[in-house]
């Protein structure tokens, strides 16, 4: 009986130590956390110092007015590795900008505190970008629209950067890149961005991107002003001849959108293009049955 009573303290003895061991586990870690926290979040790294400086820095940017370089260098220089003296590099190159220092400003958003200590790093790419642009460093400019909608995918800025970047690759004539930066805009239907790759497939000769590129924007964008722009461009203008010979189902769709066959009869501006609604519509409706059409005649 003894013997059976000391097995049953033994055993419960060991239970509970297992319950002591995990809780004061628990404790350890309740403790330890916040400071490997505090260690990996550099927002939380505030002194009562630096939060006075980024309250100062706001008072002397209210109503969008740019203090005196000298008091902003100050806190750059007073509070590094800071989110006031990061703030302060911002507002120090804007008054660069503002003093047509282009080059200065790039400088001084050439920073990894930026990205570090704010959530405005993609602004401030975007802002070096511009800078750059202005002092006549093409490479460099494109590259930082490049690290902008590569490290800032989901930025307000990412789209402008990605058309910024396809622009220098139009104006530079490497035209065969420019769909390949524009992917990510064109498979979601992006008028601008498939305008633009439509010009760089027709620039580069190649008719068998740019026709594509072009309907796409009638069918998916037919409302703006890219839809506007492609309809007088020289390449689909070569087909507005075949209008008249419009299928059938192509010009009951127009009597659908508009209610008339205005498309084919009349309604034409100055320059003999139609100024009915749907002519867009109509005109890629035709393009899309001549292009099935002679697909068939080629597999023959």
């Amino acid at each position: 009986m003894g013997q059976l009573l000391d097995q049953a303290f033994m055993m419960g003895f060991r239970k509970h130590r297992i319950v002591f061991l995990v809780a004061a586990l628990a404790a350890t870690m309740a403790v330890i956390a916040p400071l490997f926290l505090i260690a990996g979040c550099r927002t939380l790294q505030q002194t009562p110092q630096e939060l006075r400086a980024r309250e100062t820095l706001r008072a002397m940017t209210r109503g969008g007015v740019l203090p005196g370089e000298d008091a902003v260098a100050r806190i750059e220089a007073d509070y590094p590795r800071t989110t006031a003296g990061a703030l302060a590099s911002m507002v120090h190159a804007r008054i660069k900008l503002k003093a047509n220092d282009f080059t200065g400003a790039a400088t001084l958003l050439d920073s990894s505190a930026i990205t570090g200590y704010t959530t405005i790093g993609d602004y401030a790419l975007w802002m070096r970008a511009g800078a750059l642009d202005q002092a006549n460093r093409r490479v460099e400019a494109r590259a930082a629209y490049e690290k902008l909608a590569r490290d800032f995918p989901g930025s307000l800025r990412a789209r402008d950067a990605m058309l910024r970047d396809a622009q220098y690759l139009m104006q530079d004539s490497q035209f065969a890149a420019v769909p390949i930066v524009l992917k990510q805009l064109t498979t979601k239907d992006d008028g601008t961005a498939l305008l633009l790759s439509a010009k760089a497939y027709e620039q580069s000769g190649n008719s068998n991107g740019a026709l594509p590129a072009y309907r796409r924007i009638y069918f998916f964008a037919p409302a703006s002003a890219e839809a506007g722009e492609a309809a007088t461009s020289p390449f689909p203008g070569q087909r507005d001849g075949r209008i008249a010979g419009a299928p059938r189902h192509c010009r009951r769709e127009c009597q659908k959108i508009c209610g008339c066959d205005g498309c084919l009869d009349g309604h034409t501006d100055a320059g003999g293009r139609s100024t009915c609604g749907s002519y867009v519509q109509l005109r890629a409706c035709v393009w899309s049955r001549e292009t099935v059409d002679a697909g068939a005649q080629h597999r023959r």
